[in-house]
């Protein structure tokens, strides 16, 4: 259980009940469900605190309080660093189907002195950023740079407004989004390519009917001709819409956008 900590005064006295019976009610069933588990909880408070204050339940508390483990904050633990920086590197490459090498070591020093207010989320993010706006075999220094410099507010202090993403220097936060997007359209149209490949002249009804209709959108019956930016834009996020049933905060997940981004797309695109 994530931030167990932010757990509201109802949720909690549920919570004691089901570790302290190990029976819970599925929403909207009858059936009594048992279940002998571990359970793991996490927080970024001070629990204890948080308990004198009167903000959680001493008895939860307890009961939640087996072995603790404590782990400091990024900033801490520097050493660490390089080695995530070159995990979520390859993850990021993977998803956005690119082929970044790695940092130059000005890069690199950039990010081992950054403070790192956001941890690990924020390492994840920034490198997802750098890799998507790279245009070359090596993340460089002056891109960390300018995405450090967004991310601090330009104050040099490297204490992160928690509000600002990452972003592209002297870009607007709807060139960034796009340019997210556009990651997503792109490896969306490998994707289809390659499936309309594999399904060649079977004649029977497909499962991917859905992404052959954005590939007759953007390109028509042909391989020739082109699609704006804007009716990529579209595409995808409709295929994206389509393929998690209409599920907003999935659709701008897989997309790498906010949900507030998505619901403005949709109305400007006419996708309600």
């Amino acid at each position: 259980m994530d931030e167990v900590g932010e757990t509201s005064a109802t949720m909690q006295v549920k919570l004691l009940r089901v570790l302290e019976s190990g029976e819970f009610l599925r929403v909207g069933g009858v059936e009594t469900i048992r279940v002998d588990v571990r359970v793991i909880a996490a927080t970024n408070k001070k629990l204890g605190d948080a308990v004198g204050e009167g903000n959680f339940r001493q008895d939860l508390y307890y009961r939640l309080k087996g072995i603790n483990l404590y782990l400091p904050p990024l900033r801490s633990r520097r050493e660490d660093i390089p080695i995530l920086l070159h995990y979520f590197l390859a993850q990021s490459n993977k998803r956005h189907h690119k082929s970044v090498r790695g940092f130059e070591p000005g890069a690199q020093h950039e990010l081992l002195e950054y403070t790192w207010p956001g941890n690990i989320r924020e390492l994840k993010n920034t490198v997802d950023t750098l890799v998507v706006l790279s245009g070359g075999p090596r993340i460089q220094e002056s891109a960390v740079a300018a995405q450090l410099s967004e991310a601090t507010g330009r104050d040099g202090r490297g204490t992160a407004d928690q509000r600002l993403l990452p972003v592209a220097l002297h870009r607007t936060k709807d060139e960034a989004e796009r340019e997210m997007i556009y990651a997503s359209i792109l490896a969306l149209h490998r994707d289809v390519r390659e499936i309309l490949g594999l399904l060649g002249d079977r004649g029977r009804p497909s499962p991917w009917e859905g992404l052959k209709e954005v590939h007759t959108e953007l390109y028509g019956d042909g391989e020739a001709g082109g699609a704006s930016l804007a009716q990529m834009e579209r595409a995808a996020i409709r295929e994206a819409l389509n393929r998690f049933a209409g599920n907003r905060r999935k659709a701008a997940d897989s997309l790498g956008i906010s949900e507030r981004t998505l619901y403005r797309k949709i109305k400007e695109y006419g996708l309600v």
